[in-house]
């Protein structure tokens, strides 16, 4: 919660700093229960080449990331903030190119679908 708050009333030297240290690693944290919170409130605070980052290290992974409990609010944010750039496309790629109907029927994947 502390990061999190830093984050809040951070600048975006120090987001961008966060998002490095957490580069190699956001596939996991977006999994975890309290870790995935502190990609929430970080994302807002990037530019759009540090969101366009953390959709390089979902690809390939973003199917099953999709339909995660976590996984397919980041995923709905980074299409809403990257809308119409290239990173949103690859991004909107890799999801489709799971298996659809799954992320389709999911509780979760549906956000993504919709």
């Amino acid at each position: 919660q502390l990061l999190q708050q830093a984050l809040e009333v951070a600048d975006a030297r120090f987001a961008h700093d966060v998002a490095s240290m957490l580069q190699g690693s956001i596939p996991q944290a977006l999994c975890s229960q309290h870790a995935h919170q502190v990609l929430e409130t970080l994302l807002p605070c990037l530019d759009i080449d540090g969101s366009a980052c953390v959709v390089d290290e979902l690809l390939g992974n973003s199917s099953h990331l999709a339909t995660h409990a976590f996984g397919s609010s980041l995923v709905c944010r980074l299409l809403e903030q990257l809308a119409g750039e290239v990173a949103a496309v690859a991004l909107i790629d890799d999801v489709l190119s799971g298996d659809l109907t799954q992320v389709i029927c999911h509780k979760f994947g549906d956000r993504i679908a919709l």
